[in-house]
């Protein structure tokens, strides 16, 4: 009976691997050292450069899973899953949910934007951004930076040179970035294919030689995760319902509790398989299978205004008036998120977006707020702010895009559930600056400037605890969202006016603030008041 479950459990693993192919958009070659035969076969695929630019066939679709039961027992198989990152500062906001600590990072960017002074200093600004937020995120992981459109640049005139001084200098303080052959960076073309074969092997060595890929996971787990691929699979579904489709597993993977599968499911959302979050009973009771899919709803709402909107479509849905609130305001009605998300899994994906602080309960159950969708920024002086200030200084880290928009989120929910609902004639938002009443008494302003990568705090009212409510959200926000890699300074005037550190001003909550940082969102919300 024991060899006939192990014989059981070893074809659900083949099945496991074959389940995760391109059926969900994510590319993935199998490369086996033992045999050689097959090595040369996928090495021609490698190499291959159709004028399509098609996708490599995934070896295990070709070999009916011989090949993969073969380079399972000498350990040598690798398979790559790719993720692609919109480049639009509207979703930068999304990116820290999807960034893990493992893998490894392709950093892309154009060689051409290094060609004169203006558009050189916007690409070093572009990488610089990406550089801190890899670090941030994964500050062990291999990153390889990738210089594209190699055949439009004159090689004679040192440009490349003179882009690798840059790079190099850039790069000081990331010890994970990979060296290129001659350069800091590997330079490449896709229209002439040049520098594509190289990179790929530079990327399969690295993976090869990396710690995290020998991590041992049960054939149990394993068979687990093949369930979970073939009753999606079956019901043609891009997620489950734990409660409905993962009851009765035990038939097909032995004794396995809920607590255990929960776990299994969690690892396999760090190692990018699928999206399985714990936060709250309608989260966990979800296991997005196709992780296209949650991005994709996501980005139905989070897109960029100035492309892909199409007015005429929303006017002939009777939802005009609404499109305009939220791609010109950033206030999503219910009924427009309903037509957005054609009424699928609706409650899932508010609950989603509201628990990783992309938006907000603006007016009770109505209408939303989309920060990250706030495109008008507030110039220096634009108007004139009264009140206490207070500063939390990220000079020696980074702000990282996101932070502040998820600050935003953060005080609006908290206002919403403490005063039932926002007085909207008093709240105005920018890109850069949000203005609210916080409680019955007081007026908050934050205002971010990316200059002195700082965030401004000024109360003009009853001081209280605004400002340390304030810094116990970025701690929230920093566990949460950005690997607890941010640091920062807190700084505010006393009663004279002068500047001081925050807990010379009043440090009666700084052990809350410690406290309030591993809880649940919304009891983290609650809670601050106590």
């Amino acid at each position: 009976r024991n060899t006939s479950r192990k014989k059981s459990i070893r074809k659900s693993l083949r099945r496991s691997l074959k389940a995760r192919s391109l059926k969900r958009s994510i590319y993935a070659l199998e490369v086996d050292d033992a045999l050689a035969e097959d090595r040369e076969e996928i090495s021609s695929q490698i190499s291959r450069t159709d004028s399509n630019d098609s996708v490599v066939e995934p070896t295990w679709e070709r070999s009916n899973g011989t090949l993969i039961s073969e380079a399972r027992k000498n350990g040598s198989a690798v398979t790559f899953a790719i993720w692609d990152f919109g480049g639009q500062e509207v979703f930068y906001a999304m990116h820290h949910i999807f960034l893990t600590k493992t893998g490894i990072y392709l950093l892309v960017f154009d060689l051409r934007g290094f060609r004169d002074f203006d558009s050189r200093k916007e690409s070093v600004k572009y990488l610089q951004f990406w550089l801190r937020s890899i670090r941030l995120h994964a500050p062990q992981a291999p990153l390889f930076l990738v210089g594209t459109f190699l055949g439009e640049m004159d090689a004679s005139n040192g440009m490349l040179k003179n882009i690798d001084d840059v790079l190099r200098e850039l790069v000081k303080g990331f010890p994970q970035v990979i060296n290129g052959l001659e350069y800091m960076f590997f330079p490449i073309d896709n229209r002439d294919r040049i520098g594509i074969n190289r990179l790929r092997q530079s990327i399969e060595e690295c993976t090869r030689s990396n710690e995290t890929i020998r991590q041992e996971v049960s054939l149990k787990w394993m068979a687990f995760l093949d369930t979970v691929m073939e009753r999606s699979n079956a019901k043609g579904a891009s997620y489950l319902k734990v409660s409905e489709s993962l009851q009765n597993v035990t038939s097909e993977v032995g004794e396995m509790s809920l607590g255990e599968q929960r776990e299994a499911l969690s690892f396999f959302h760090q190692r990018g398989f699928l999206i399985y979050l714990t936060a709250s009973e309608i989260l966990r009771n979800l296991v997005v299978v196709k992780p296209e899919w949650l991005v994709k709803s996501i980005g139905k709402v989070i897109r960029d205004p100035t492309i892909h909107i199409d007015f005429k479509e929303f006017k002939n849905a009777g939802l005009l008036q609404e499109a305009k609130e939220t791609f010109e305001h950033a206030r999503v009605s219910r009924d427009m998120l309903d037509y957005l998300w054609e009424r699928d899994q609706v409650e899932f994906l508010i609950d989603f977006m509201k628990r990783t602080m992309l938006m907000s309960e603006w007016k009770k159950r109505e209408v939303y707020l989309i920060p990250s969708l706030l495109g008008r920024k507030l110039a220096v002086g634009e108007i004139e702010i009264q009140g206490r200030r207070f500063w939390f200084d990220f000079q020696d880290s980074l702000l990282a895009k996101g932070v502040f928009q998820r600050l935003v989120c953060l005080c609006v929910e908290y206002c919403s559930r403490k005063m039932q609902n926002l007085d909207v004639n008093e709240s105005l938002y920018y890109e850069n600056y949000a203005c609210l009443k916080f409680g019955t008494g007081s007026t908050v302003h934050l205002l971010e400037d990316e200059t002195k990568q700082s965030i401004t705090l000024i109360v003009d009212g009853p001081t209280g605890k605004i400002p340390y409510i304030v810094e116990s959200m970025l701690i929230k926000i920093n566990s949460e969202f950005m690997g607890a890699g941010l640091r920062w300074d807190s700084f505010g005037e006393d009663e004279s006016k002068k500047v001081v550190r925050l807990h010379e001003v009043n440090d009666s909550t700084t052990i809350k603030q410690k406290t309030l940082a591993n809880i649940d969102l919304f009891g983290f919300l609650d809670g601050l008041d106590q």
